[in-house]
């Protein structure tokens, strides 16, 4: 797997979405500043991915952090 340095320099935002999308299936709970740690992106592009890609897949923000529902 790429360091965070690696992911945010070489993965476009689809890549980024993804990723961070399969960190959610497989169990992990994130907050939006996380992953705007995550991917180098800012605080309000993470939130606005999150948001948008929430729209397509079972990922709930809840009490802070973005979940994947089953």
């Amino acid at each position: 797997m790429l360091s965070s340095n690696q992911r945010q320099q070489e993965y476009n935002a689809h890549q980024k979405a993804v990723y961070i999308a399969i960190l959610l299936k497989d169990g992990d709970e994130l907050t939006t500043a996380y992953i705007a740690q995550l991917t180098g992106i800012t605080w309000d592009g993470a939130e606005y991915m999150m948001v948008m890609i929430s729209g397509v897949l079972p990922i709930l923000k809840v009490e802070g952090k973005w979940k994947w529902i089953e």
